[in-house]
């Protein structure tokens, strides 16, 4: 319980402190009048009705897979997970403790087995992966002819997008190529010299029957047949939802953007931030979000839209996910034993 408390605290006050610091840089260049704080609360409003639709969104991608594999689990009791799982990602470094926490509500459910709830998940990870792929690719063809390439960094956001387009190509190379994941398990294990041969037997063991039910799930996607075009359907309504809320937040704010140069940026945000290693990106997603939209923005409006967007793709869920998660934090009793599962 010390543990998560203290992931919540630091996490907030990261964010925080880079907020304020673009806050305080705002009045020391331009002056403390130059803040704005000229919203249009009907875009507001419409900023709430996406969130929501997110969720629903995900609760149905994840049904869809799990009514295929004979996973029944009510569509409210979905997005209830989707919630706590979006807290636990907001709370831990590289959002681990989302995916963790996920597969933990799932499995607990009629006691199905861990590697299956993980390699179910799974799917719909390399569903995104192969929309990133999609979206880098749609990307690089449009910033060749987009406003933002007359920017000073539009050759540097050119040049991310097509790192993104490679290591989404990797990473979908090794998702897909199940033994190569295992092997690189293995000699990671075999790094580790202080381990007993005992030990190292039953963590292979481990790695061994968690591989072969992640690569029987995998293999048999074939069994969602046409629900995969749903799926991907679904995953496109997903990410033009989830990439519209910077466009919208700028409208919000009086300004008139391109809603594609808007929806790029978030974008290379997403990406960038699932990397971050303190919990839930904080301090450094807020560094990486204001740095891509203040040329498109300028610094006075830098803050507010700052705050505005980790409100709704971060706040929310602290507020929304914690009170939720609350009985499942008493069932557990320590993150650590989430990671565990």
């Amino acid at each position: 319980m010390k543990s998560l408390t203290k992931n919540i605290r630091n996490a907030l006050i990261l964010s925080l402190i880079v907020i304020l610091t673009i806050f305080l840089i705002t009045i020391y260049k331009n002056g403390i009048n130059s803040i704005k704080f000229d919203l249009n609360y009907n875009y507001i409003l419409i900023l709430i009705a996406v969130v929501i639709f997110l969720w629903v969104i995900e609760a149905l991608r994840l049904k869809i897979i799990l009514n295929t594999f004979d996973y029944q689990i009510p569509f409210l009791s979905l997005i209830y997970i989707h919630l706590v799982s979006l807290f636990f990602s907001a709370i831990t470094p590289f959002g681990f403790g989302g995916f963790a926490m996920k597969v933990y509500l799932i499995s607990k459910r009629k006691s199905y087995d861990v590697g299956g709830a993980s390699a179910l998940i799974t799917i719909i990870y390399v569903i995104n992966i192969i929309f990133t792929i999609i979206i880098s690719i749609f990307s690089v063809i449009f910033l060749r002819r987009s406003d933002l390439m007359k920017m000073f960094y539009g050759r540097l956001i050119s040049s991310i997008v097509i790192f993104i387009l490679i290591l989404s190509l990797l990473v979908f190379f090794l998702i897909i190529n199940h033994e190569t994941i295992r092997n690189i398990s293995i000699k990671i294990l075999n790094l580790f010299k202080k381990l007993s041969e005992e030990k190292k037997e039953k963590i292979l063991n481990t790695i061994n029957k968690n591989y072969e039910r992640y690569k029987n799930t995998i293999l048999s996607m074939g069994k969602l047949k046409w629900k995969l075009i749903f799926l991907f359907l679904l995953t496109i309504l997903y990410w033009v939802t989830l990439l519209s809320i910077s466009p919208i937040l700028i409208l919000s704010l009086n300004i008139k953007t391109s809603f594609l140069n808007a929806s790029i940026l978030q974008f290379i945000y997403h990406f960038f931030v699932g990397w971050a290693f303190t919990p839930g990106g904080s301090g450094i997603s807020e560094a990486i979000y204001s740095s891509l939209f203040l040329n498109l923005v300028g610094l006075s409006n830098l803050t507010v839209l700052t705050f505005l967007f980790k409100f709704f793709t971060y706040y929310i869920y602290i507020l929304i996910g914690g009170v939720l998660s609350i009985n499942e934090i008493k069932e557990i009793g320590d993150i650590n034993k989430i990671y565990d599962q």
